[in-house]
């Protein structure tokens, strides 16, 4: 949750392998700009940075609050985009 809160107020996306960031977002309603989660997390460094840049490529456009879902299998790369809602009170328009 701390990281979340950072996230947020430095309007920042959090990059992870972990799923518990989505799931502070999605079931708790946590605020993000944004998740990327990567997944499997077992990989080296270097064959994450090969997927992030494979996303790179891809040009995926999200406009925040988003989690992205990264799946790797071999050489195959697959993007999944959640968009989230955001609460009322941050949704803008005439109150």
């Amino acid at each position: 949750r701390v990281l979340l809160h950072m996230a947020v107020d430095e309007n920042r996306v959090v990059l992870t392998h972990d799923s518990d960031f989505g799931t502070l977002a999605i079931r708790q309603g946590h605020p993000v700009v944004g998740v990327v989660y990567v997944r499997p997390g077992h990989f080296p460094a270097e064959r994450t940075i090969e997927t992030l840049r494979s996303v790179l490529a891809m040009n995926v456009e999200v406009t925040p609050p988003f989690i992205v879902v990264v799946q790797r299998s071999g050489d195959d790369v697959t993007v999944r985009i959640h968009e989230l809602t955001l609460p009322p009170s941050e949704q803008g328009g005439e109150a």
